[in-house]
């Protein structure tokens, strides 16, 4: 008896998509699979494989990426990540960031938690950081979340988690002055802070002795500050 096999490969003409494709039409004209030969809907992942079970189909990859690939799907359909998020009332996670998620919430409930993420551009590091920090304020684990970035990239982190999560965000403007700095690290209440890193590790300009000039005096910086505002909080830090 012959072996029923369904071959399944990386499509180069639709960026990478898993193309499934097999001799007999019971498998390309089913309800599963788009004219092209691709999952009409990801999410029926694991319908699909068990209708190919019945039929005595298996599965034989091109290549161990494509193997890879297709597991990845099937977990984010088996875990997915559960998150409020206004952002996800209209948008979808991609399989991918589903098992990312979920790997790094694991993480952060290890010994010693800290996580490096090493996305490609564009993959979604900063929804990973918000939808993680929602996560982790409804489950009571954290009290703040303090996100250090460069100065131009300030704005965007704000957006970013007023546009993905229902938590209490500002920034700490780097026109403020010292004083001005102070201050706000004093009173401050909001459940997400947005830092310049580079305000917060440069030193104060202070005049030096027996001079006009000003130097920078590296033992006068906000870090004090921040890590007073801070102290006896839960926290998360997001470092870009």
């Amino acid at each position: 008896m012959s072996k029923k096999v369904v071959f399944v490969q990386k499509s180069t003409l639709l960026n990478g998509v898993l193309r499934f494709s097999a001799l007999r039409t019971e498998i390309t004209k089913s309800r599963y699979l788009d004219s092209y030969g691709t999952l009409r809907n990801r999410d029926k992942v694991l319908e699909f494989e068990d209708y190919l079970q019945k039929l005595g189909y298996e599965l034989e990859f091109e290549s161990q990426e494509a193997l890879e690939q297709y597991e990845m799907i099937c977990e984010s359909v088996r875990n997915p990540y559960v998150v409020r998020s206004p952002f996800l009332d209209d948008h979808s996670l991609f399989p991918f960031q589903h098992v990312g998620l979920n790997l790094v919430w694991k993480q952060l409930h290890e010994e010693n938690p800290r996580v490096l993420v090493q996305w490609d551009t564009g993959a979604g590091k900063t929804l990973l950081s918000c939808l993680t920090s929602q996560n982790l304020f409804d489950a009571g684990e954290i009290d703040r979340v303090l996100v250090f970035c460069k100065k131009i990239k300030q704005h965007d982190w704000e957006q970013e988690f007023r546009r993905m999560t229902h938590l209490d965000v500002t920034q700490v403007s780097g026109k403020l002055s010292r004083k001005q700095r102070h201050e706000f690290y004093e009173k401050s209440r909001h459940q997400v802070i947005v830092m310049n890193y580079e305000k917060v590790r440069e030193g104060s300009l202070v005049k030096k002795a027996g001079s006009r000039r000003r130097v920078r005096d590296y033992g006068r910086t906000d870090l004090e500050q921040v890590i007073e505002m801070v102290r006896g909080e839960r926290l998360l830090v997001v470092i870009d």
